[in-house]
């Protein structure tokens, strides 16, 4: 036998450790990962369904009437019944300049912010062409009225009724299988045919024929809220509801875009769907696997803690002087002027977004300011605006400026504290009637 013979030959399935703990690696990493993508989706998903149960309990903060609200201000209920008696109903996201590609009828309830002049404009001339409008608000406001004004008809403040029972008067085929609305309003219309009126002969509801459409005008906004299906007496007003949406020709249209909804995409879904989203995931998958590669290799990740800390006080000085090096007075006064801007808003229950002259009015017309305290809001107001356009100020005009603006502020407090007798003399009888 010879050397070669006595040789075993070299086993040539023995497993490569390098390659075993490589397999091992990417599996415990692969584990990991799809643990937190586990965990992560279950927490995600039981949050939403709790939040949303937790949201059936508690009461609104506001009133939407809207389609996508299904509480009790909302107009969920009213959608689905529409769309079970046959009729097409869809929620309108789109600007009104789209209007002309459709057909049919558009539902505007208590719109969240005032339609702009143009807007009225364009759903008036989409009227014109054949098509119907459903126009339901409190107008309580000027800024409301300006559809109206586009009509020729107007709306004045009324005795308030609550869920009064109003039976129709005449044999008006809207009013089929109709025995009584149980209406709510504020206000009343003028100059438009009555349609429905209360027992003093308010106007509550109008039609009017414009061009070759119709209008349906009304200053009950809770008409077909989801509140009225709880009770069956109620039922009526959806009733005379979908019999108006009956005598439309196409589909009908819930304006969502009144109450803030819209389908404009976002910039960031928008970027996601591209080459730039597949980067920016491949980018985190690696700073995932980086981090747990570092937690594995170097132990876990610490927050260093700065124990240098600046007060309240340093921070003001620091800026202060930062504005003054760079002599932005207009900004300071730009930023203090806003911030007061905003705070009037806010008690009078106005957009910020409105003009100057619509805040004076709504300032002149709050029971709130005595005669000083509406002329030293009125002059500050001016004298800001005047300013901001010069955007060159001295330090003495921004000092007598924002001392002025501190006055105004603390007399509103103390009127807001401190009531004038004669704001509590007409709470009291509007408590009384």
């Amino acid at each position: 036998m010879t050397a070669s013979q006595n040789t075993k030959p070299s086993d040539q399935s023995a497993p490569n450790p390098v390659a075993t703990n490589s397999h091992e690696f990417r599996r415990r990493l692969f584990i990991q990962i799809l643990v937190l993508l586990t965990v992560t989706c279950g927490a995600a998903v039981t949050g939403l369904l709790a939040e949303q149960q937790l949201d059936n309990y508690l009461p609104e903060t506001k009133t939407l009437p809207s389609v996508f609200n299904r509480k009790a201000s909302g107009t969920s209920g009213v959608f689905e019944v529409a769309n079970k008696s046959g009729i097409a109903a869809t929620a309108w996201l789109f600007p009104y300049r789209e209007l002309p590609t459709v057909k049919g009828a558009l539902v505007i309830i208590s719109p969240s912010e005032s339609l702009a002049e143009f807007e009225a404009r364009q759903i008036l001339d989409w009227v014109r062409e054949g098509n119907d409008l459903v126009y339901l608000d409190h107008f309580a406001f000027k800024l409301t009225r300006r559809m109206l004004k586009l009509m020729n008809v107007d709306a004045s403040d009324a005795q308030s009724i609550t869920d009064a029972k109003i039976t129709p008067g005449d044999k008006n085929p809207l009013f089929a299988h109709v025995a009584q609305l149980t209406v709510s309003a504020d206000t009343r219309l003028t100059g438009a045919p009555a349609l429905l009126t209360d027992k003093d002969g308010g106007i509550l509801f109008a039609t009017i024929k414009l061009g070759k459409g119709h209008i349906l005008l009304g200053t009950v906004p809770s008409l077909i809220s989801n509140r009225r299906l709880t009770a069956k007496e109620q039922w009526a007003n959806f009733q005379f509801f979908i019999n108006w949406l009956r005598t439309t020709h196409g589909d009908v249209f819930f304006d969502e875009r009144c109450h803030g909804f819209s389908r404009n995409q976002n910039v960031f879904v928008y970027l996601a769907r591209g080459p730039t989203g597949a980067f920016t995931m491949q980018l985190l998958l690696i700073l995932a696997v980086a981090v747990l590669g570092a937690a594995q290799r170097f132990g876990r990740l610490e927050t260093l803690v700065s124990k240098r800390k600046i007060s309240n006080l340093e921070f003001i000085y620091g800026l202060s002087n930062t504005y003054k090096r760079a002599k932005a007075n207009a900004a300071t006064l730009e930023i203090i002027g806003q911030a007061f801007r905003t705070r009037v808003c806010k008690i009078l229950a106005v957009s910020p977004h409105e003009s100057d002259e619509h805040l004076l009015e709504a300032w002149n017309r709050s029971l709130l300011p005595t005669q000083p305290l509406r002329q030293a809001v009125t002059q500050f107001l001016t004298d800001y605006q005047t300013q901001m356009q010069k955007r060159n100020l001295s330090d003495n005009e921004l000092k007598s400026l924002i001392i002025t603006c501190d006055k105004i502020t603390e007399q509103i407090k103390q009127l807001q504290s401190h009531p004038h007798p004669q704001i509590e003399r007409t709470q009291n009888d509007d408590k009384n009637s």
